[in-house]
């Protein structure tokens, strides 16, 4: 048995045509194999473009890793430690954001003092506000916290330390016995670059340069890697 890991945004879905195509080859793997998809985004963001498409996946990782679903059921969830959330709070200059809000497993909530957050994000309407916050963030936190930037680097998410795609994808391959050697995954940005370089990964032709020069091949579409994985069978 094989296991596929593929991001959403900009991979799995890159226009209309391409990802009716990914569809109908994820359907056909999915008979033997096993496939998931991984994303930054909230299950509640994710559920809106899977209320639209019926994406077919055996697991779900949203929130950067930090969430795993089965069935729409979360069966692992990691999240910031309450004592270091309520000093972060001070540290966001949450007066300065045009948006903020913080995730539930699968719920957003926009109460930040909430505790077992799995995930904050905060939005700025100054890019240059958001680098610098995002900057201290990193110095201030890097032991305890992960930073994304996101949404035109004027957004900043927000996870716990040791959280990314690579770590959930060990724990659904020890759910499913499945070898080292059979995972693939494949994407396009920052948060995939650990599950690419942990297992056969490969990169969008769109990609960044940093996962481009870690990818075993690049590709057009996520049906083109399955099409090549099935030809080792």
């Amino acid at each position: 048995m094989k296991l596929i890991i593929s991001d959403y945004d900009n991979t799995f879905y890159k226009d209309e045509q391409t990802i009716q195509k990914n569809i109908i080859a994820t359907k056909e793997f999915m008979i033997e194999n096993r496939f998931a998809i991984a994303t930054g985004r909230t299950y509640m963001n994710f559920k809106k473009v899977d209320d639209i498409y019926h994406i077919p996946y055996d697991y779900l990782i949203i929130n950067h890793g930090a969430t795993i679903l089965k069935n729409n059921v979360v069966i692992y969830n990691r999240i910031i430690k309450n004592n270091i959330k309520n000093k972060l709070l001070i540290d966001l200059y949450l007066e300065h954001t045009i948006k903020s809000y913080g995730c539930l497993e699968k719920e957003n909530t926009s109460n930040l003092t909430k505790n077992n957050l799995t995930k904050i994000c905060v939005e700025y309407g100054d890019v240059n506000l958001a680098h610098k916050i995002y900057n201290e963030l990193i110095l201030k936190y890097k032991n305890e916290l992960k930073f994304f930037l996101v949404d035109s680097n004027k957004t900043i998410e927000i996870v716990s330390d040791g959280v990314d795609k690579a770590g959930a994808i060990k724990e659904i391959a020890l759910i499913e016995n499945i070898h080292h050697e059979d995972i693939y995954t494949i994407g396009d940005s920052y948060n995939d670059l650990e599950m690419i370089k942990t297992y056969n990964g490969y990169a969008m032709k769109n990609a960044i340069n940093e996962l481009k020069g870690i990818a075993k091949k690049e590709y057009n579409a996520v049906f083109e890697l399955i099409e090549d994985i099935k030809r080792t069978y």
